[in-house]
């Protein structure tokens, strides 16, 4: 407004407003453009959020129990040990004979140096 304003009162000559509106047309669409972008990022983090968390169920209660878990949270119950890997605690999938995050075969345990 105030662009258009000072060009229809003399104050700005009609090369320099047509530069400056083109200038701040093409800022609009890059504050417009970035707004989407924040909400495509935001959505995504919202759906991310609602998933479900990865990890086994507890043997003893149904619950879920994240990967790291050494005991069940609601229960209190020992996690098997043939569900998880022994050195990361990432849950294995029932053909898998090595872990899918650190390679330790399955059921093995590092011995400290």
């Amino acid at each position: 407004r105030d662009l258009e304003f000072d060009q229809m009162t003399g104050k700005l000559a009609d090369e320099d407003y047509q530069a400056l509106r083109l200038e701040l047309m093409k800022q609009a669409a890059e504050s417009e453009a970035e707004e989407d972008f924040d909400a495509q990022i935001e959505s995504a983090i919202l759906a991310a959020r609602n998933q479900k968390p990865h990890g086994v169920t507890c043997e003893a209660c149904g619950s879920t129990v994240h990967a790291h878990d050494r005991f069940c949270p609601s229960c209190g119950a020992p996690i098997a040990a043939q569900n998880v890997c022994n050195e990361c605690g990432h849950p294995y999938q029932p053909d898998d004979k090595f872990c899918t995050f650190c390679g330790l075969p399955r059921g093995a345990v590092l011995e400290a140096i």
